[in-house]
């Protein structure tokens, strides 16, 4: 995972090496940390099943999942205590759960 700061906001973009994709492909997540709604960008244009996104809680509970079905993907954090969260998300059968700070 590496960081990339921009316009006005953070991203972490998970490379080939997280979840084994070629090199032009790539999984970002914005605002990092956030403070209300999560934007999941994937690289794919089409999803099987098995791919899918979810967010857990440090303590293991589960607080949302959703398959993966476009490019991005927004996730609404608003309603969760600041904290720490997983996002663990499956794409093509390889799993990677970077961590997600909420402000």
């Amino acid at each position: 995972m590496r960081i990339i700061k921009g316009q006005n906001r953070i991203s972490a973009v998970l490379s080939k090496d997280g979840l084994g994709l070629n090199p032009n492909q790539a999984i970002a997540f914005y605002p990092n940390p956030t403070s209300s709604s999560l934007i999941v960008e994937t690289p794919k244009g089409s999803y099987g099943p098995e791919d899918q996104i979810k967010v857990f809680g440090l303590q293991g509970e589960q607080l949302y999942a959703a398959p993966l079905s476009s490019f991005k993907t927004y996730i609404d954090l608003s309603n969760y205590a600041p904290g720490s969260y997983l996002l663990l998300m499956t794409l093509d059968g390889r799993k990677q759960a970077p961590k997600l700070p909420k402000k």
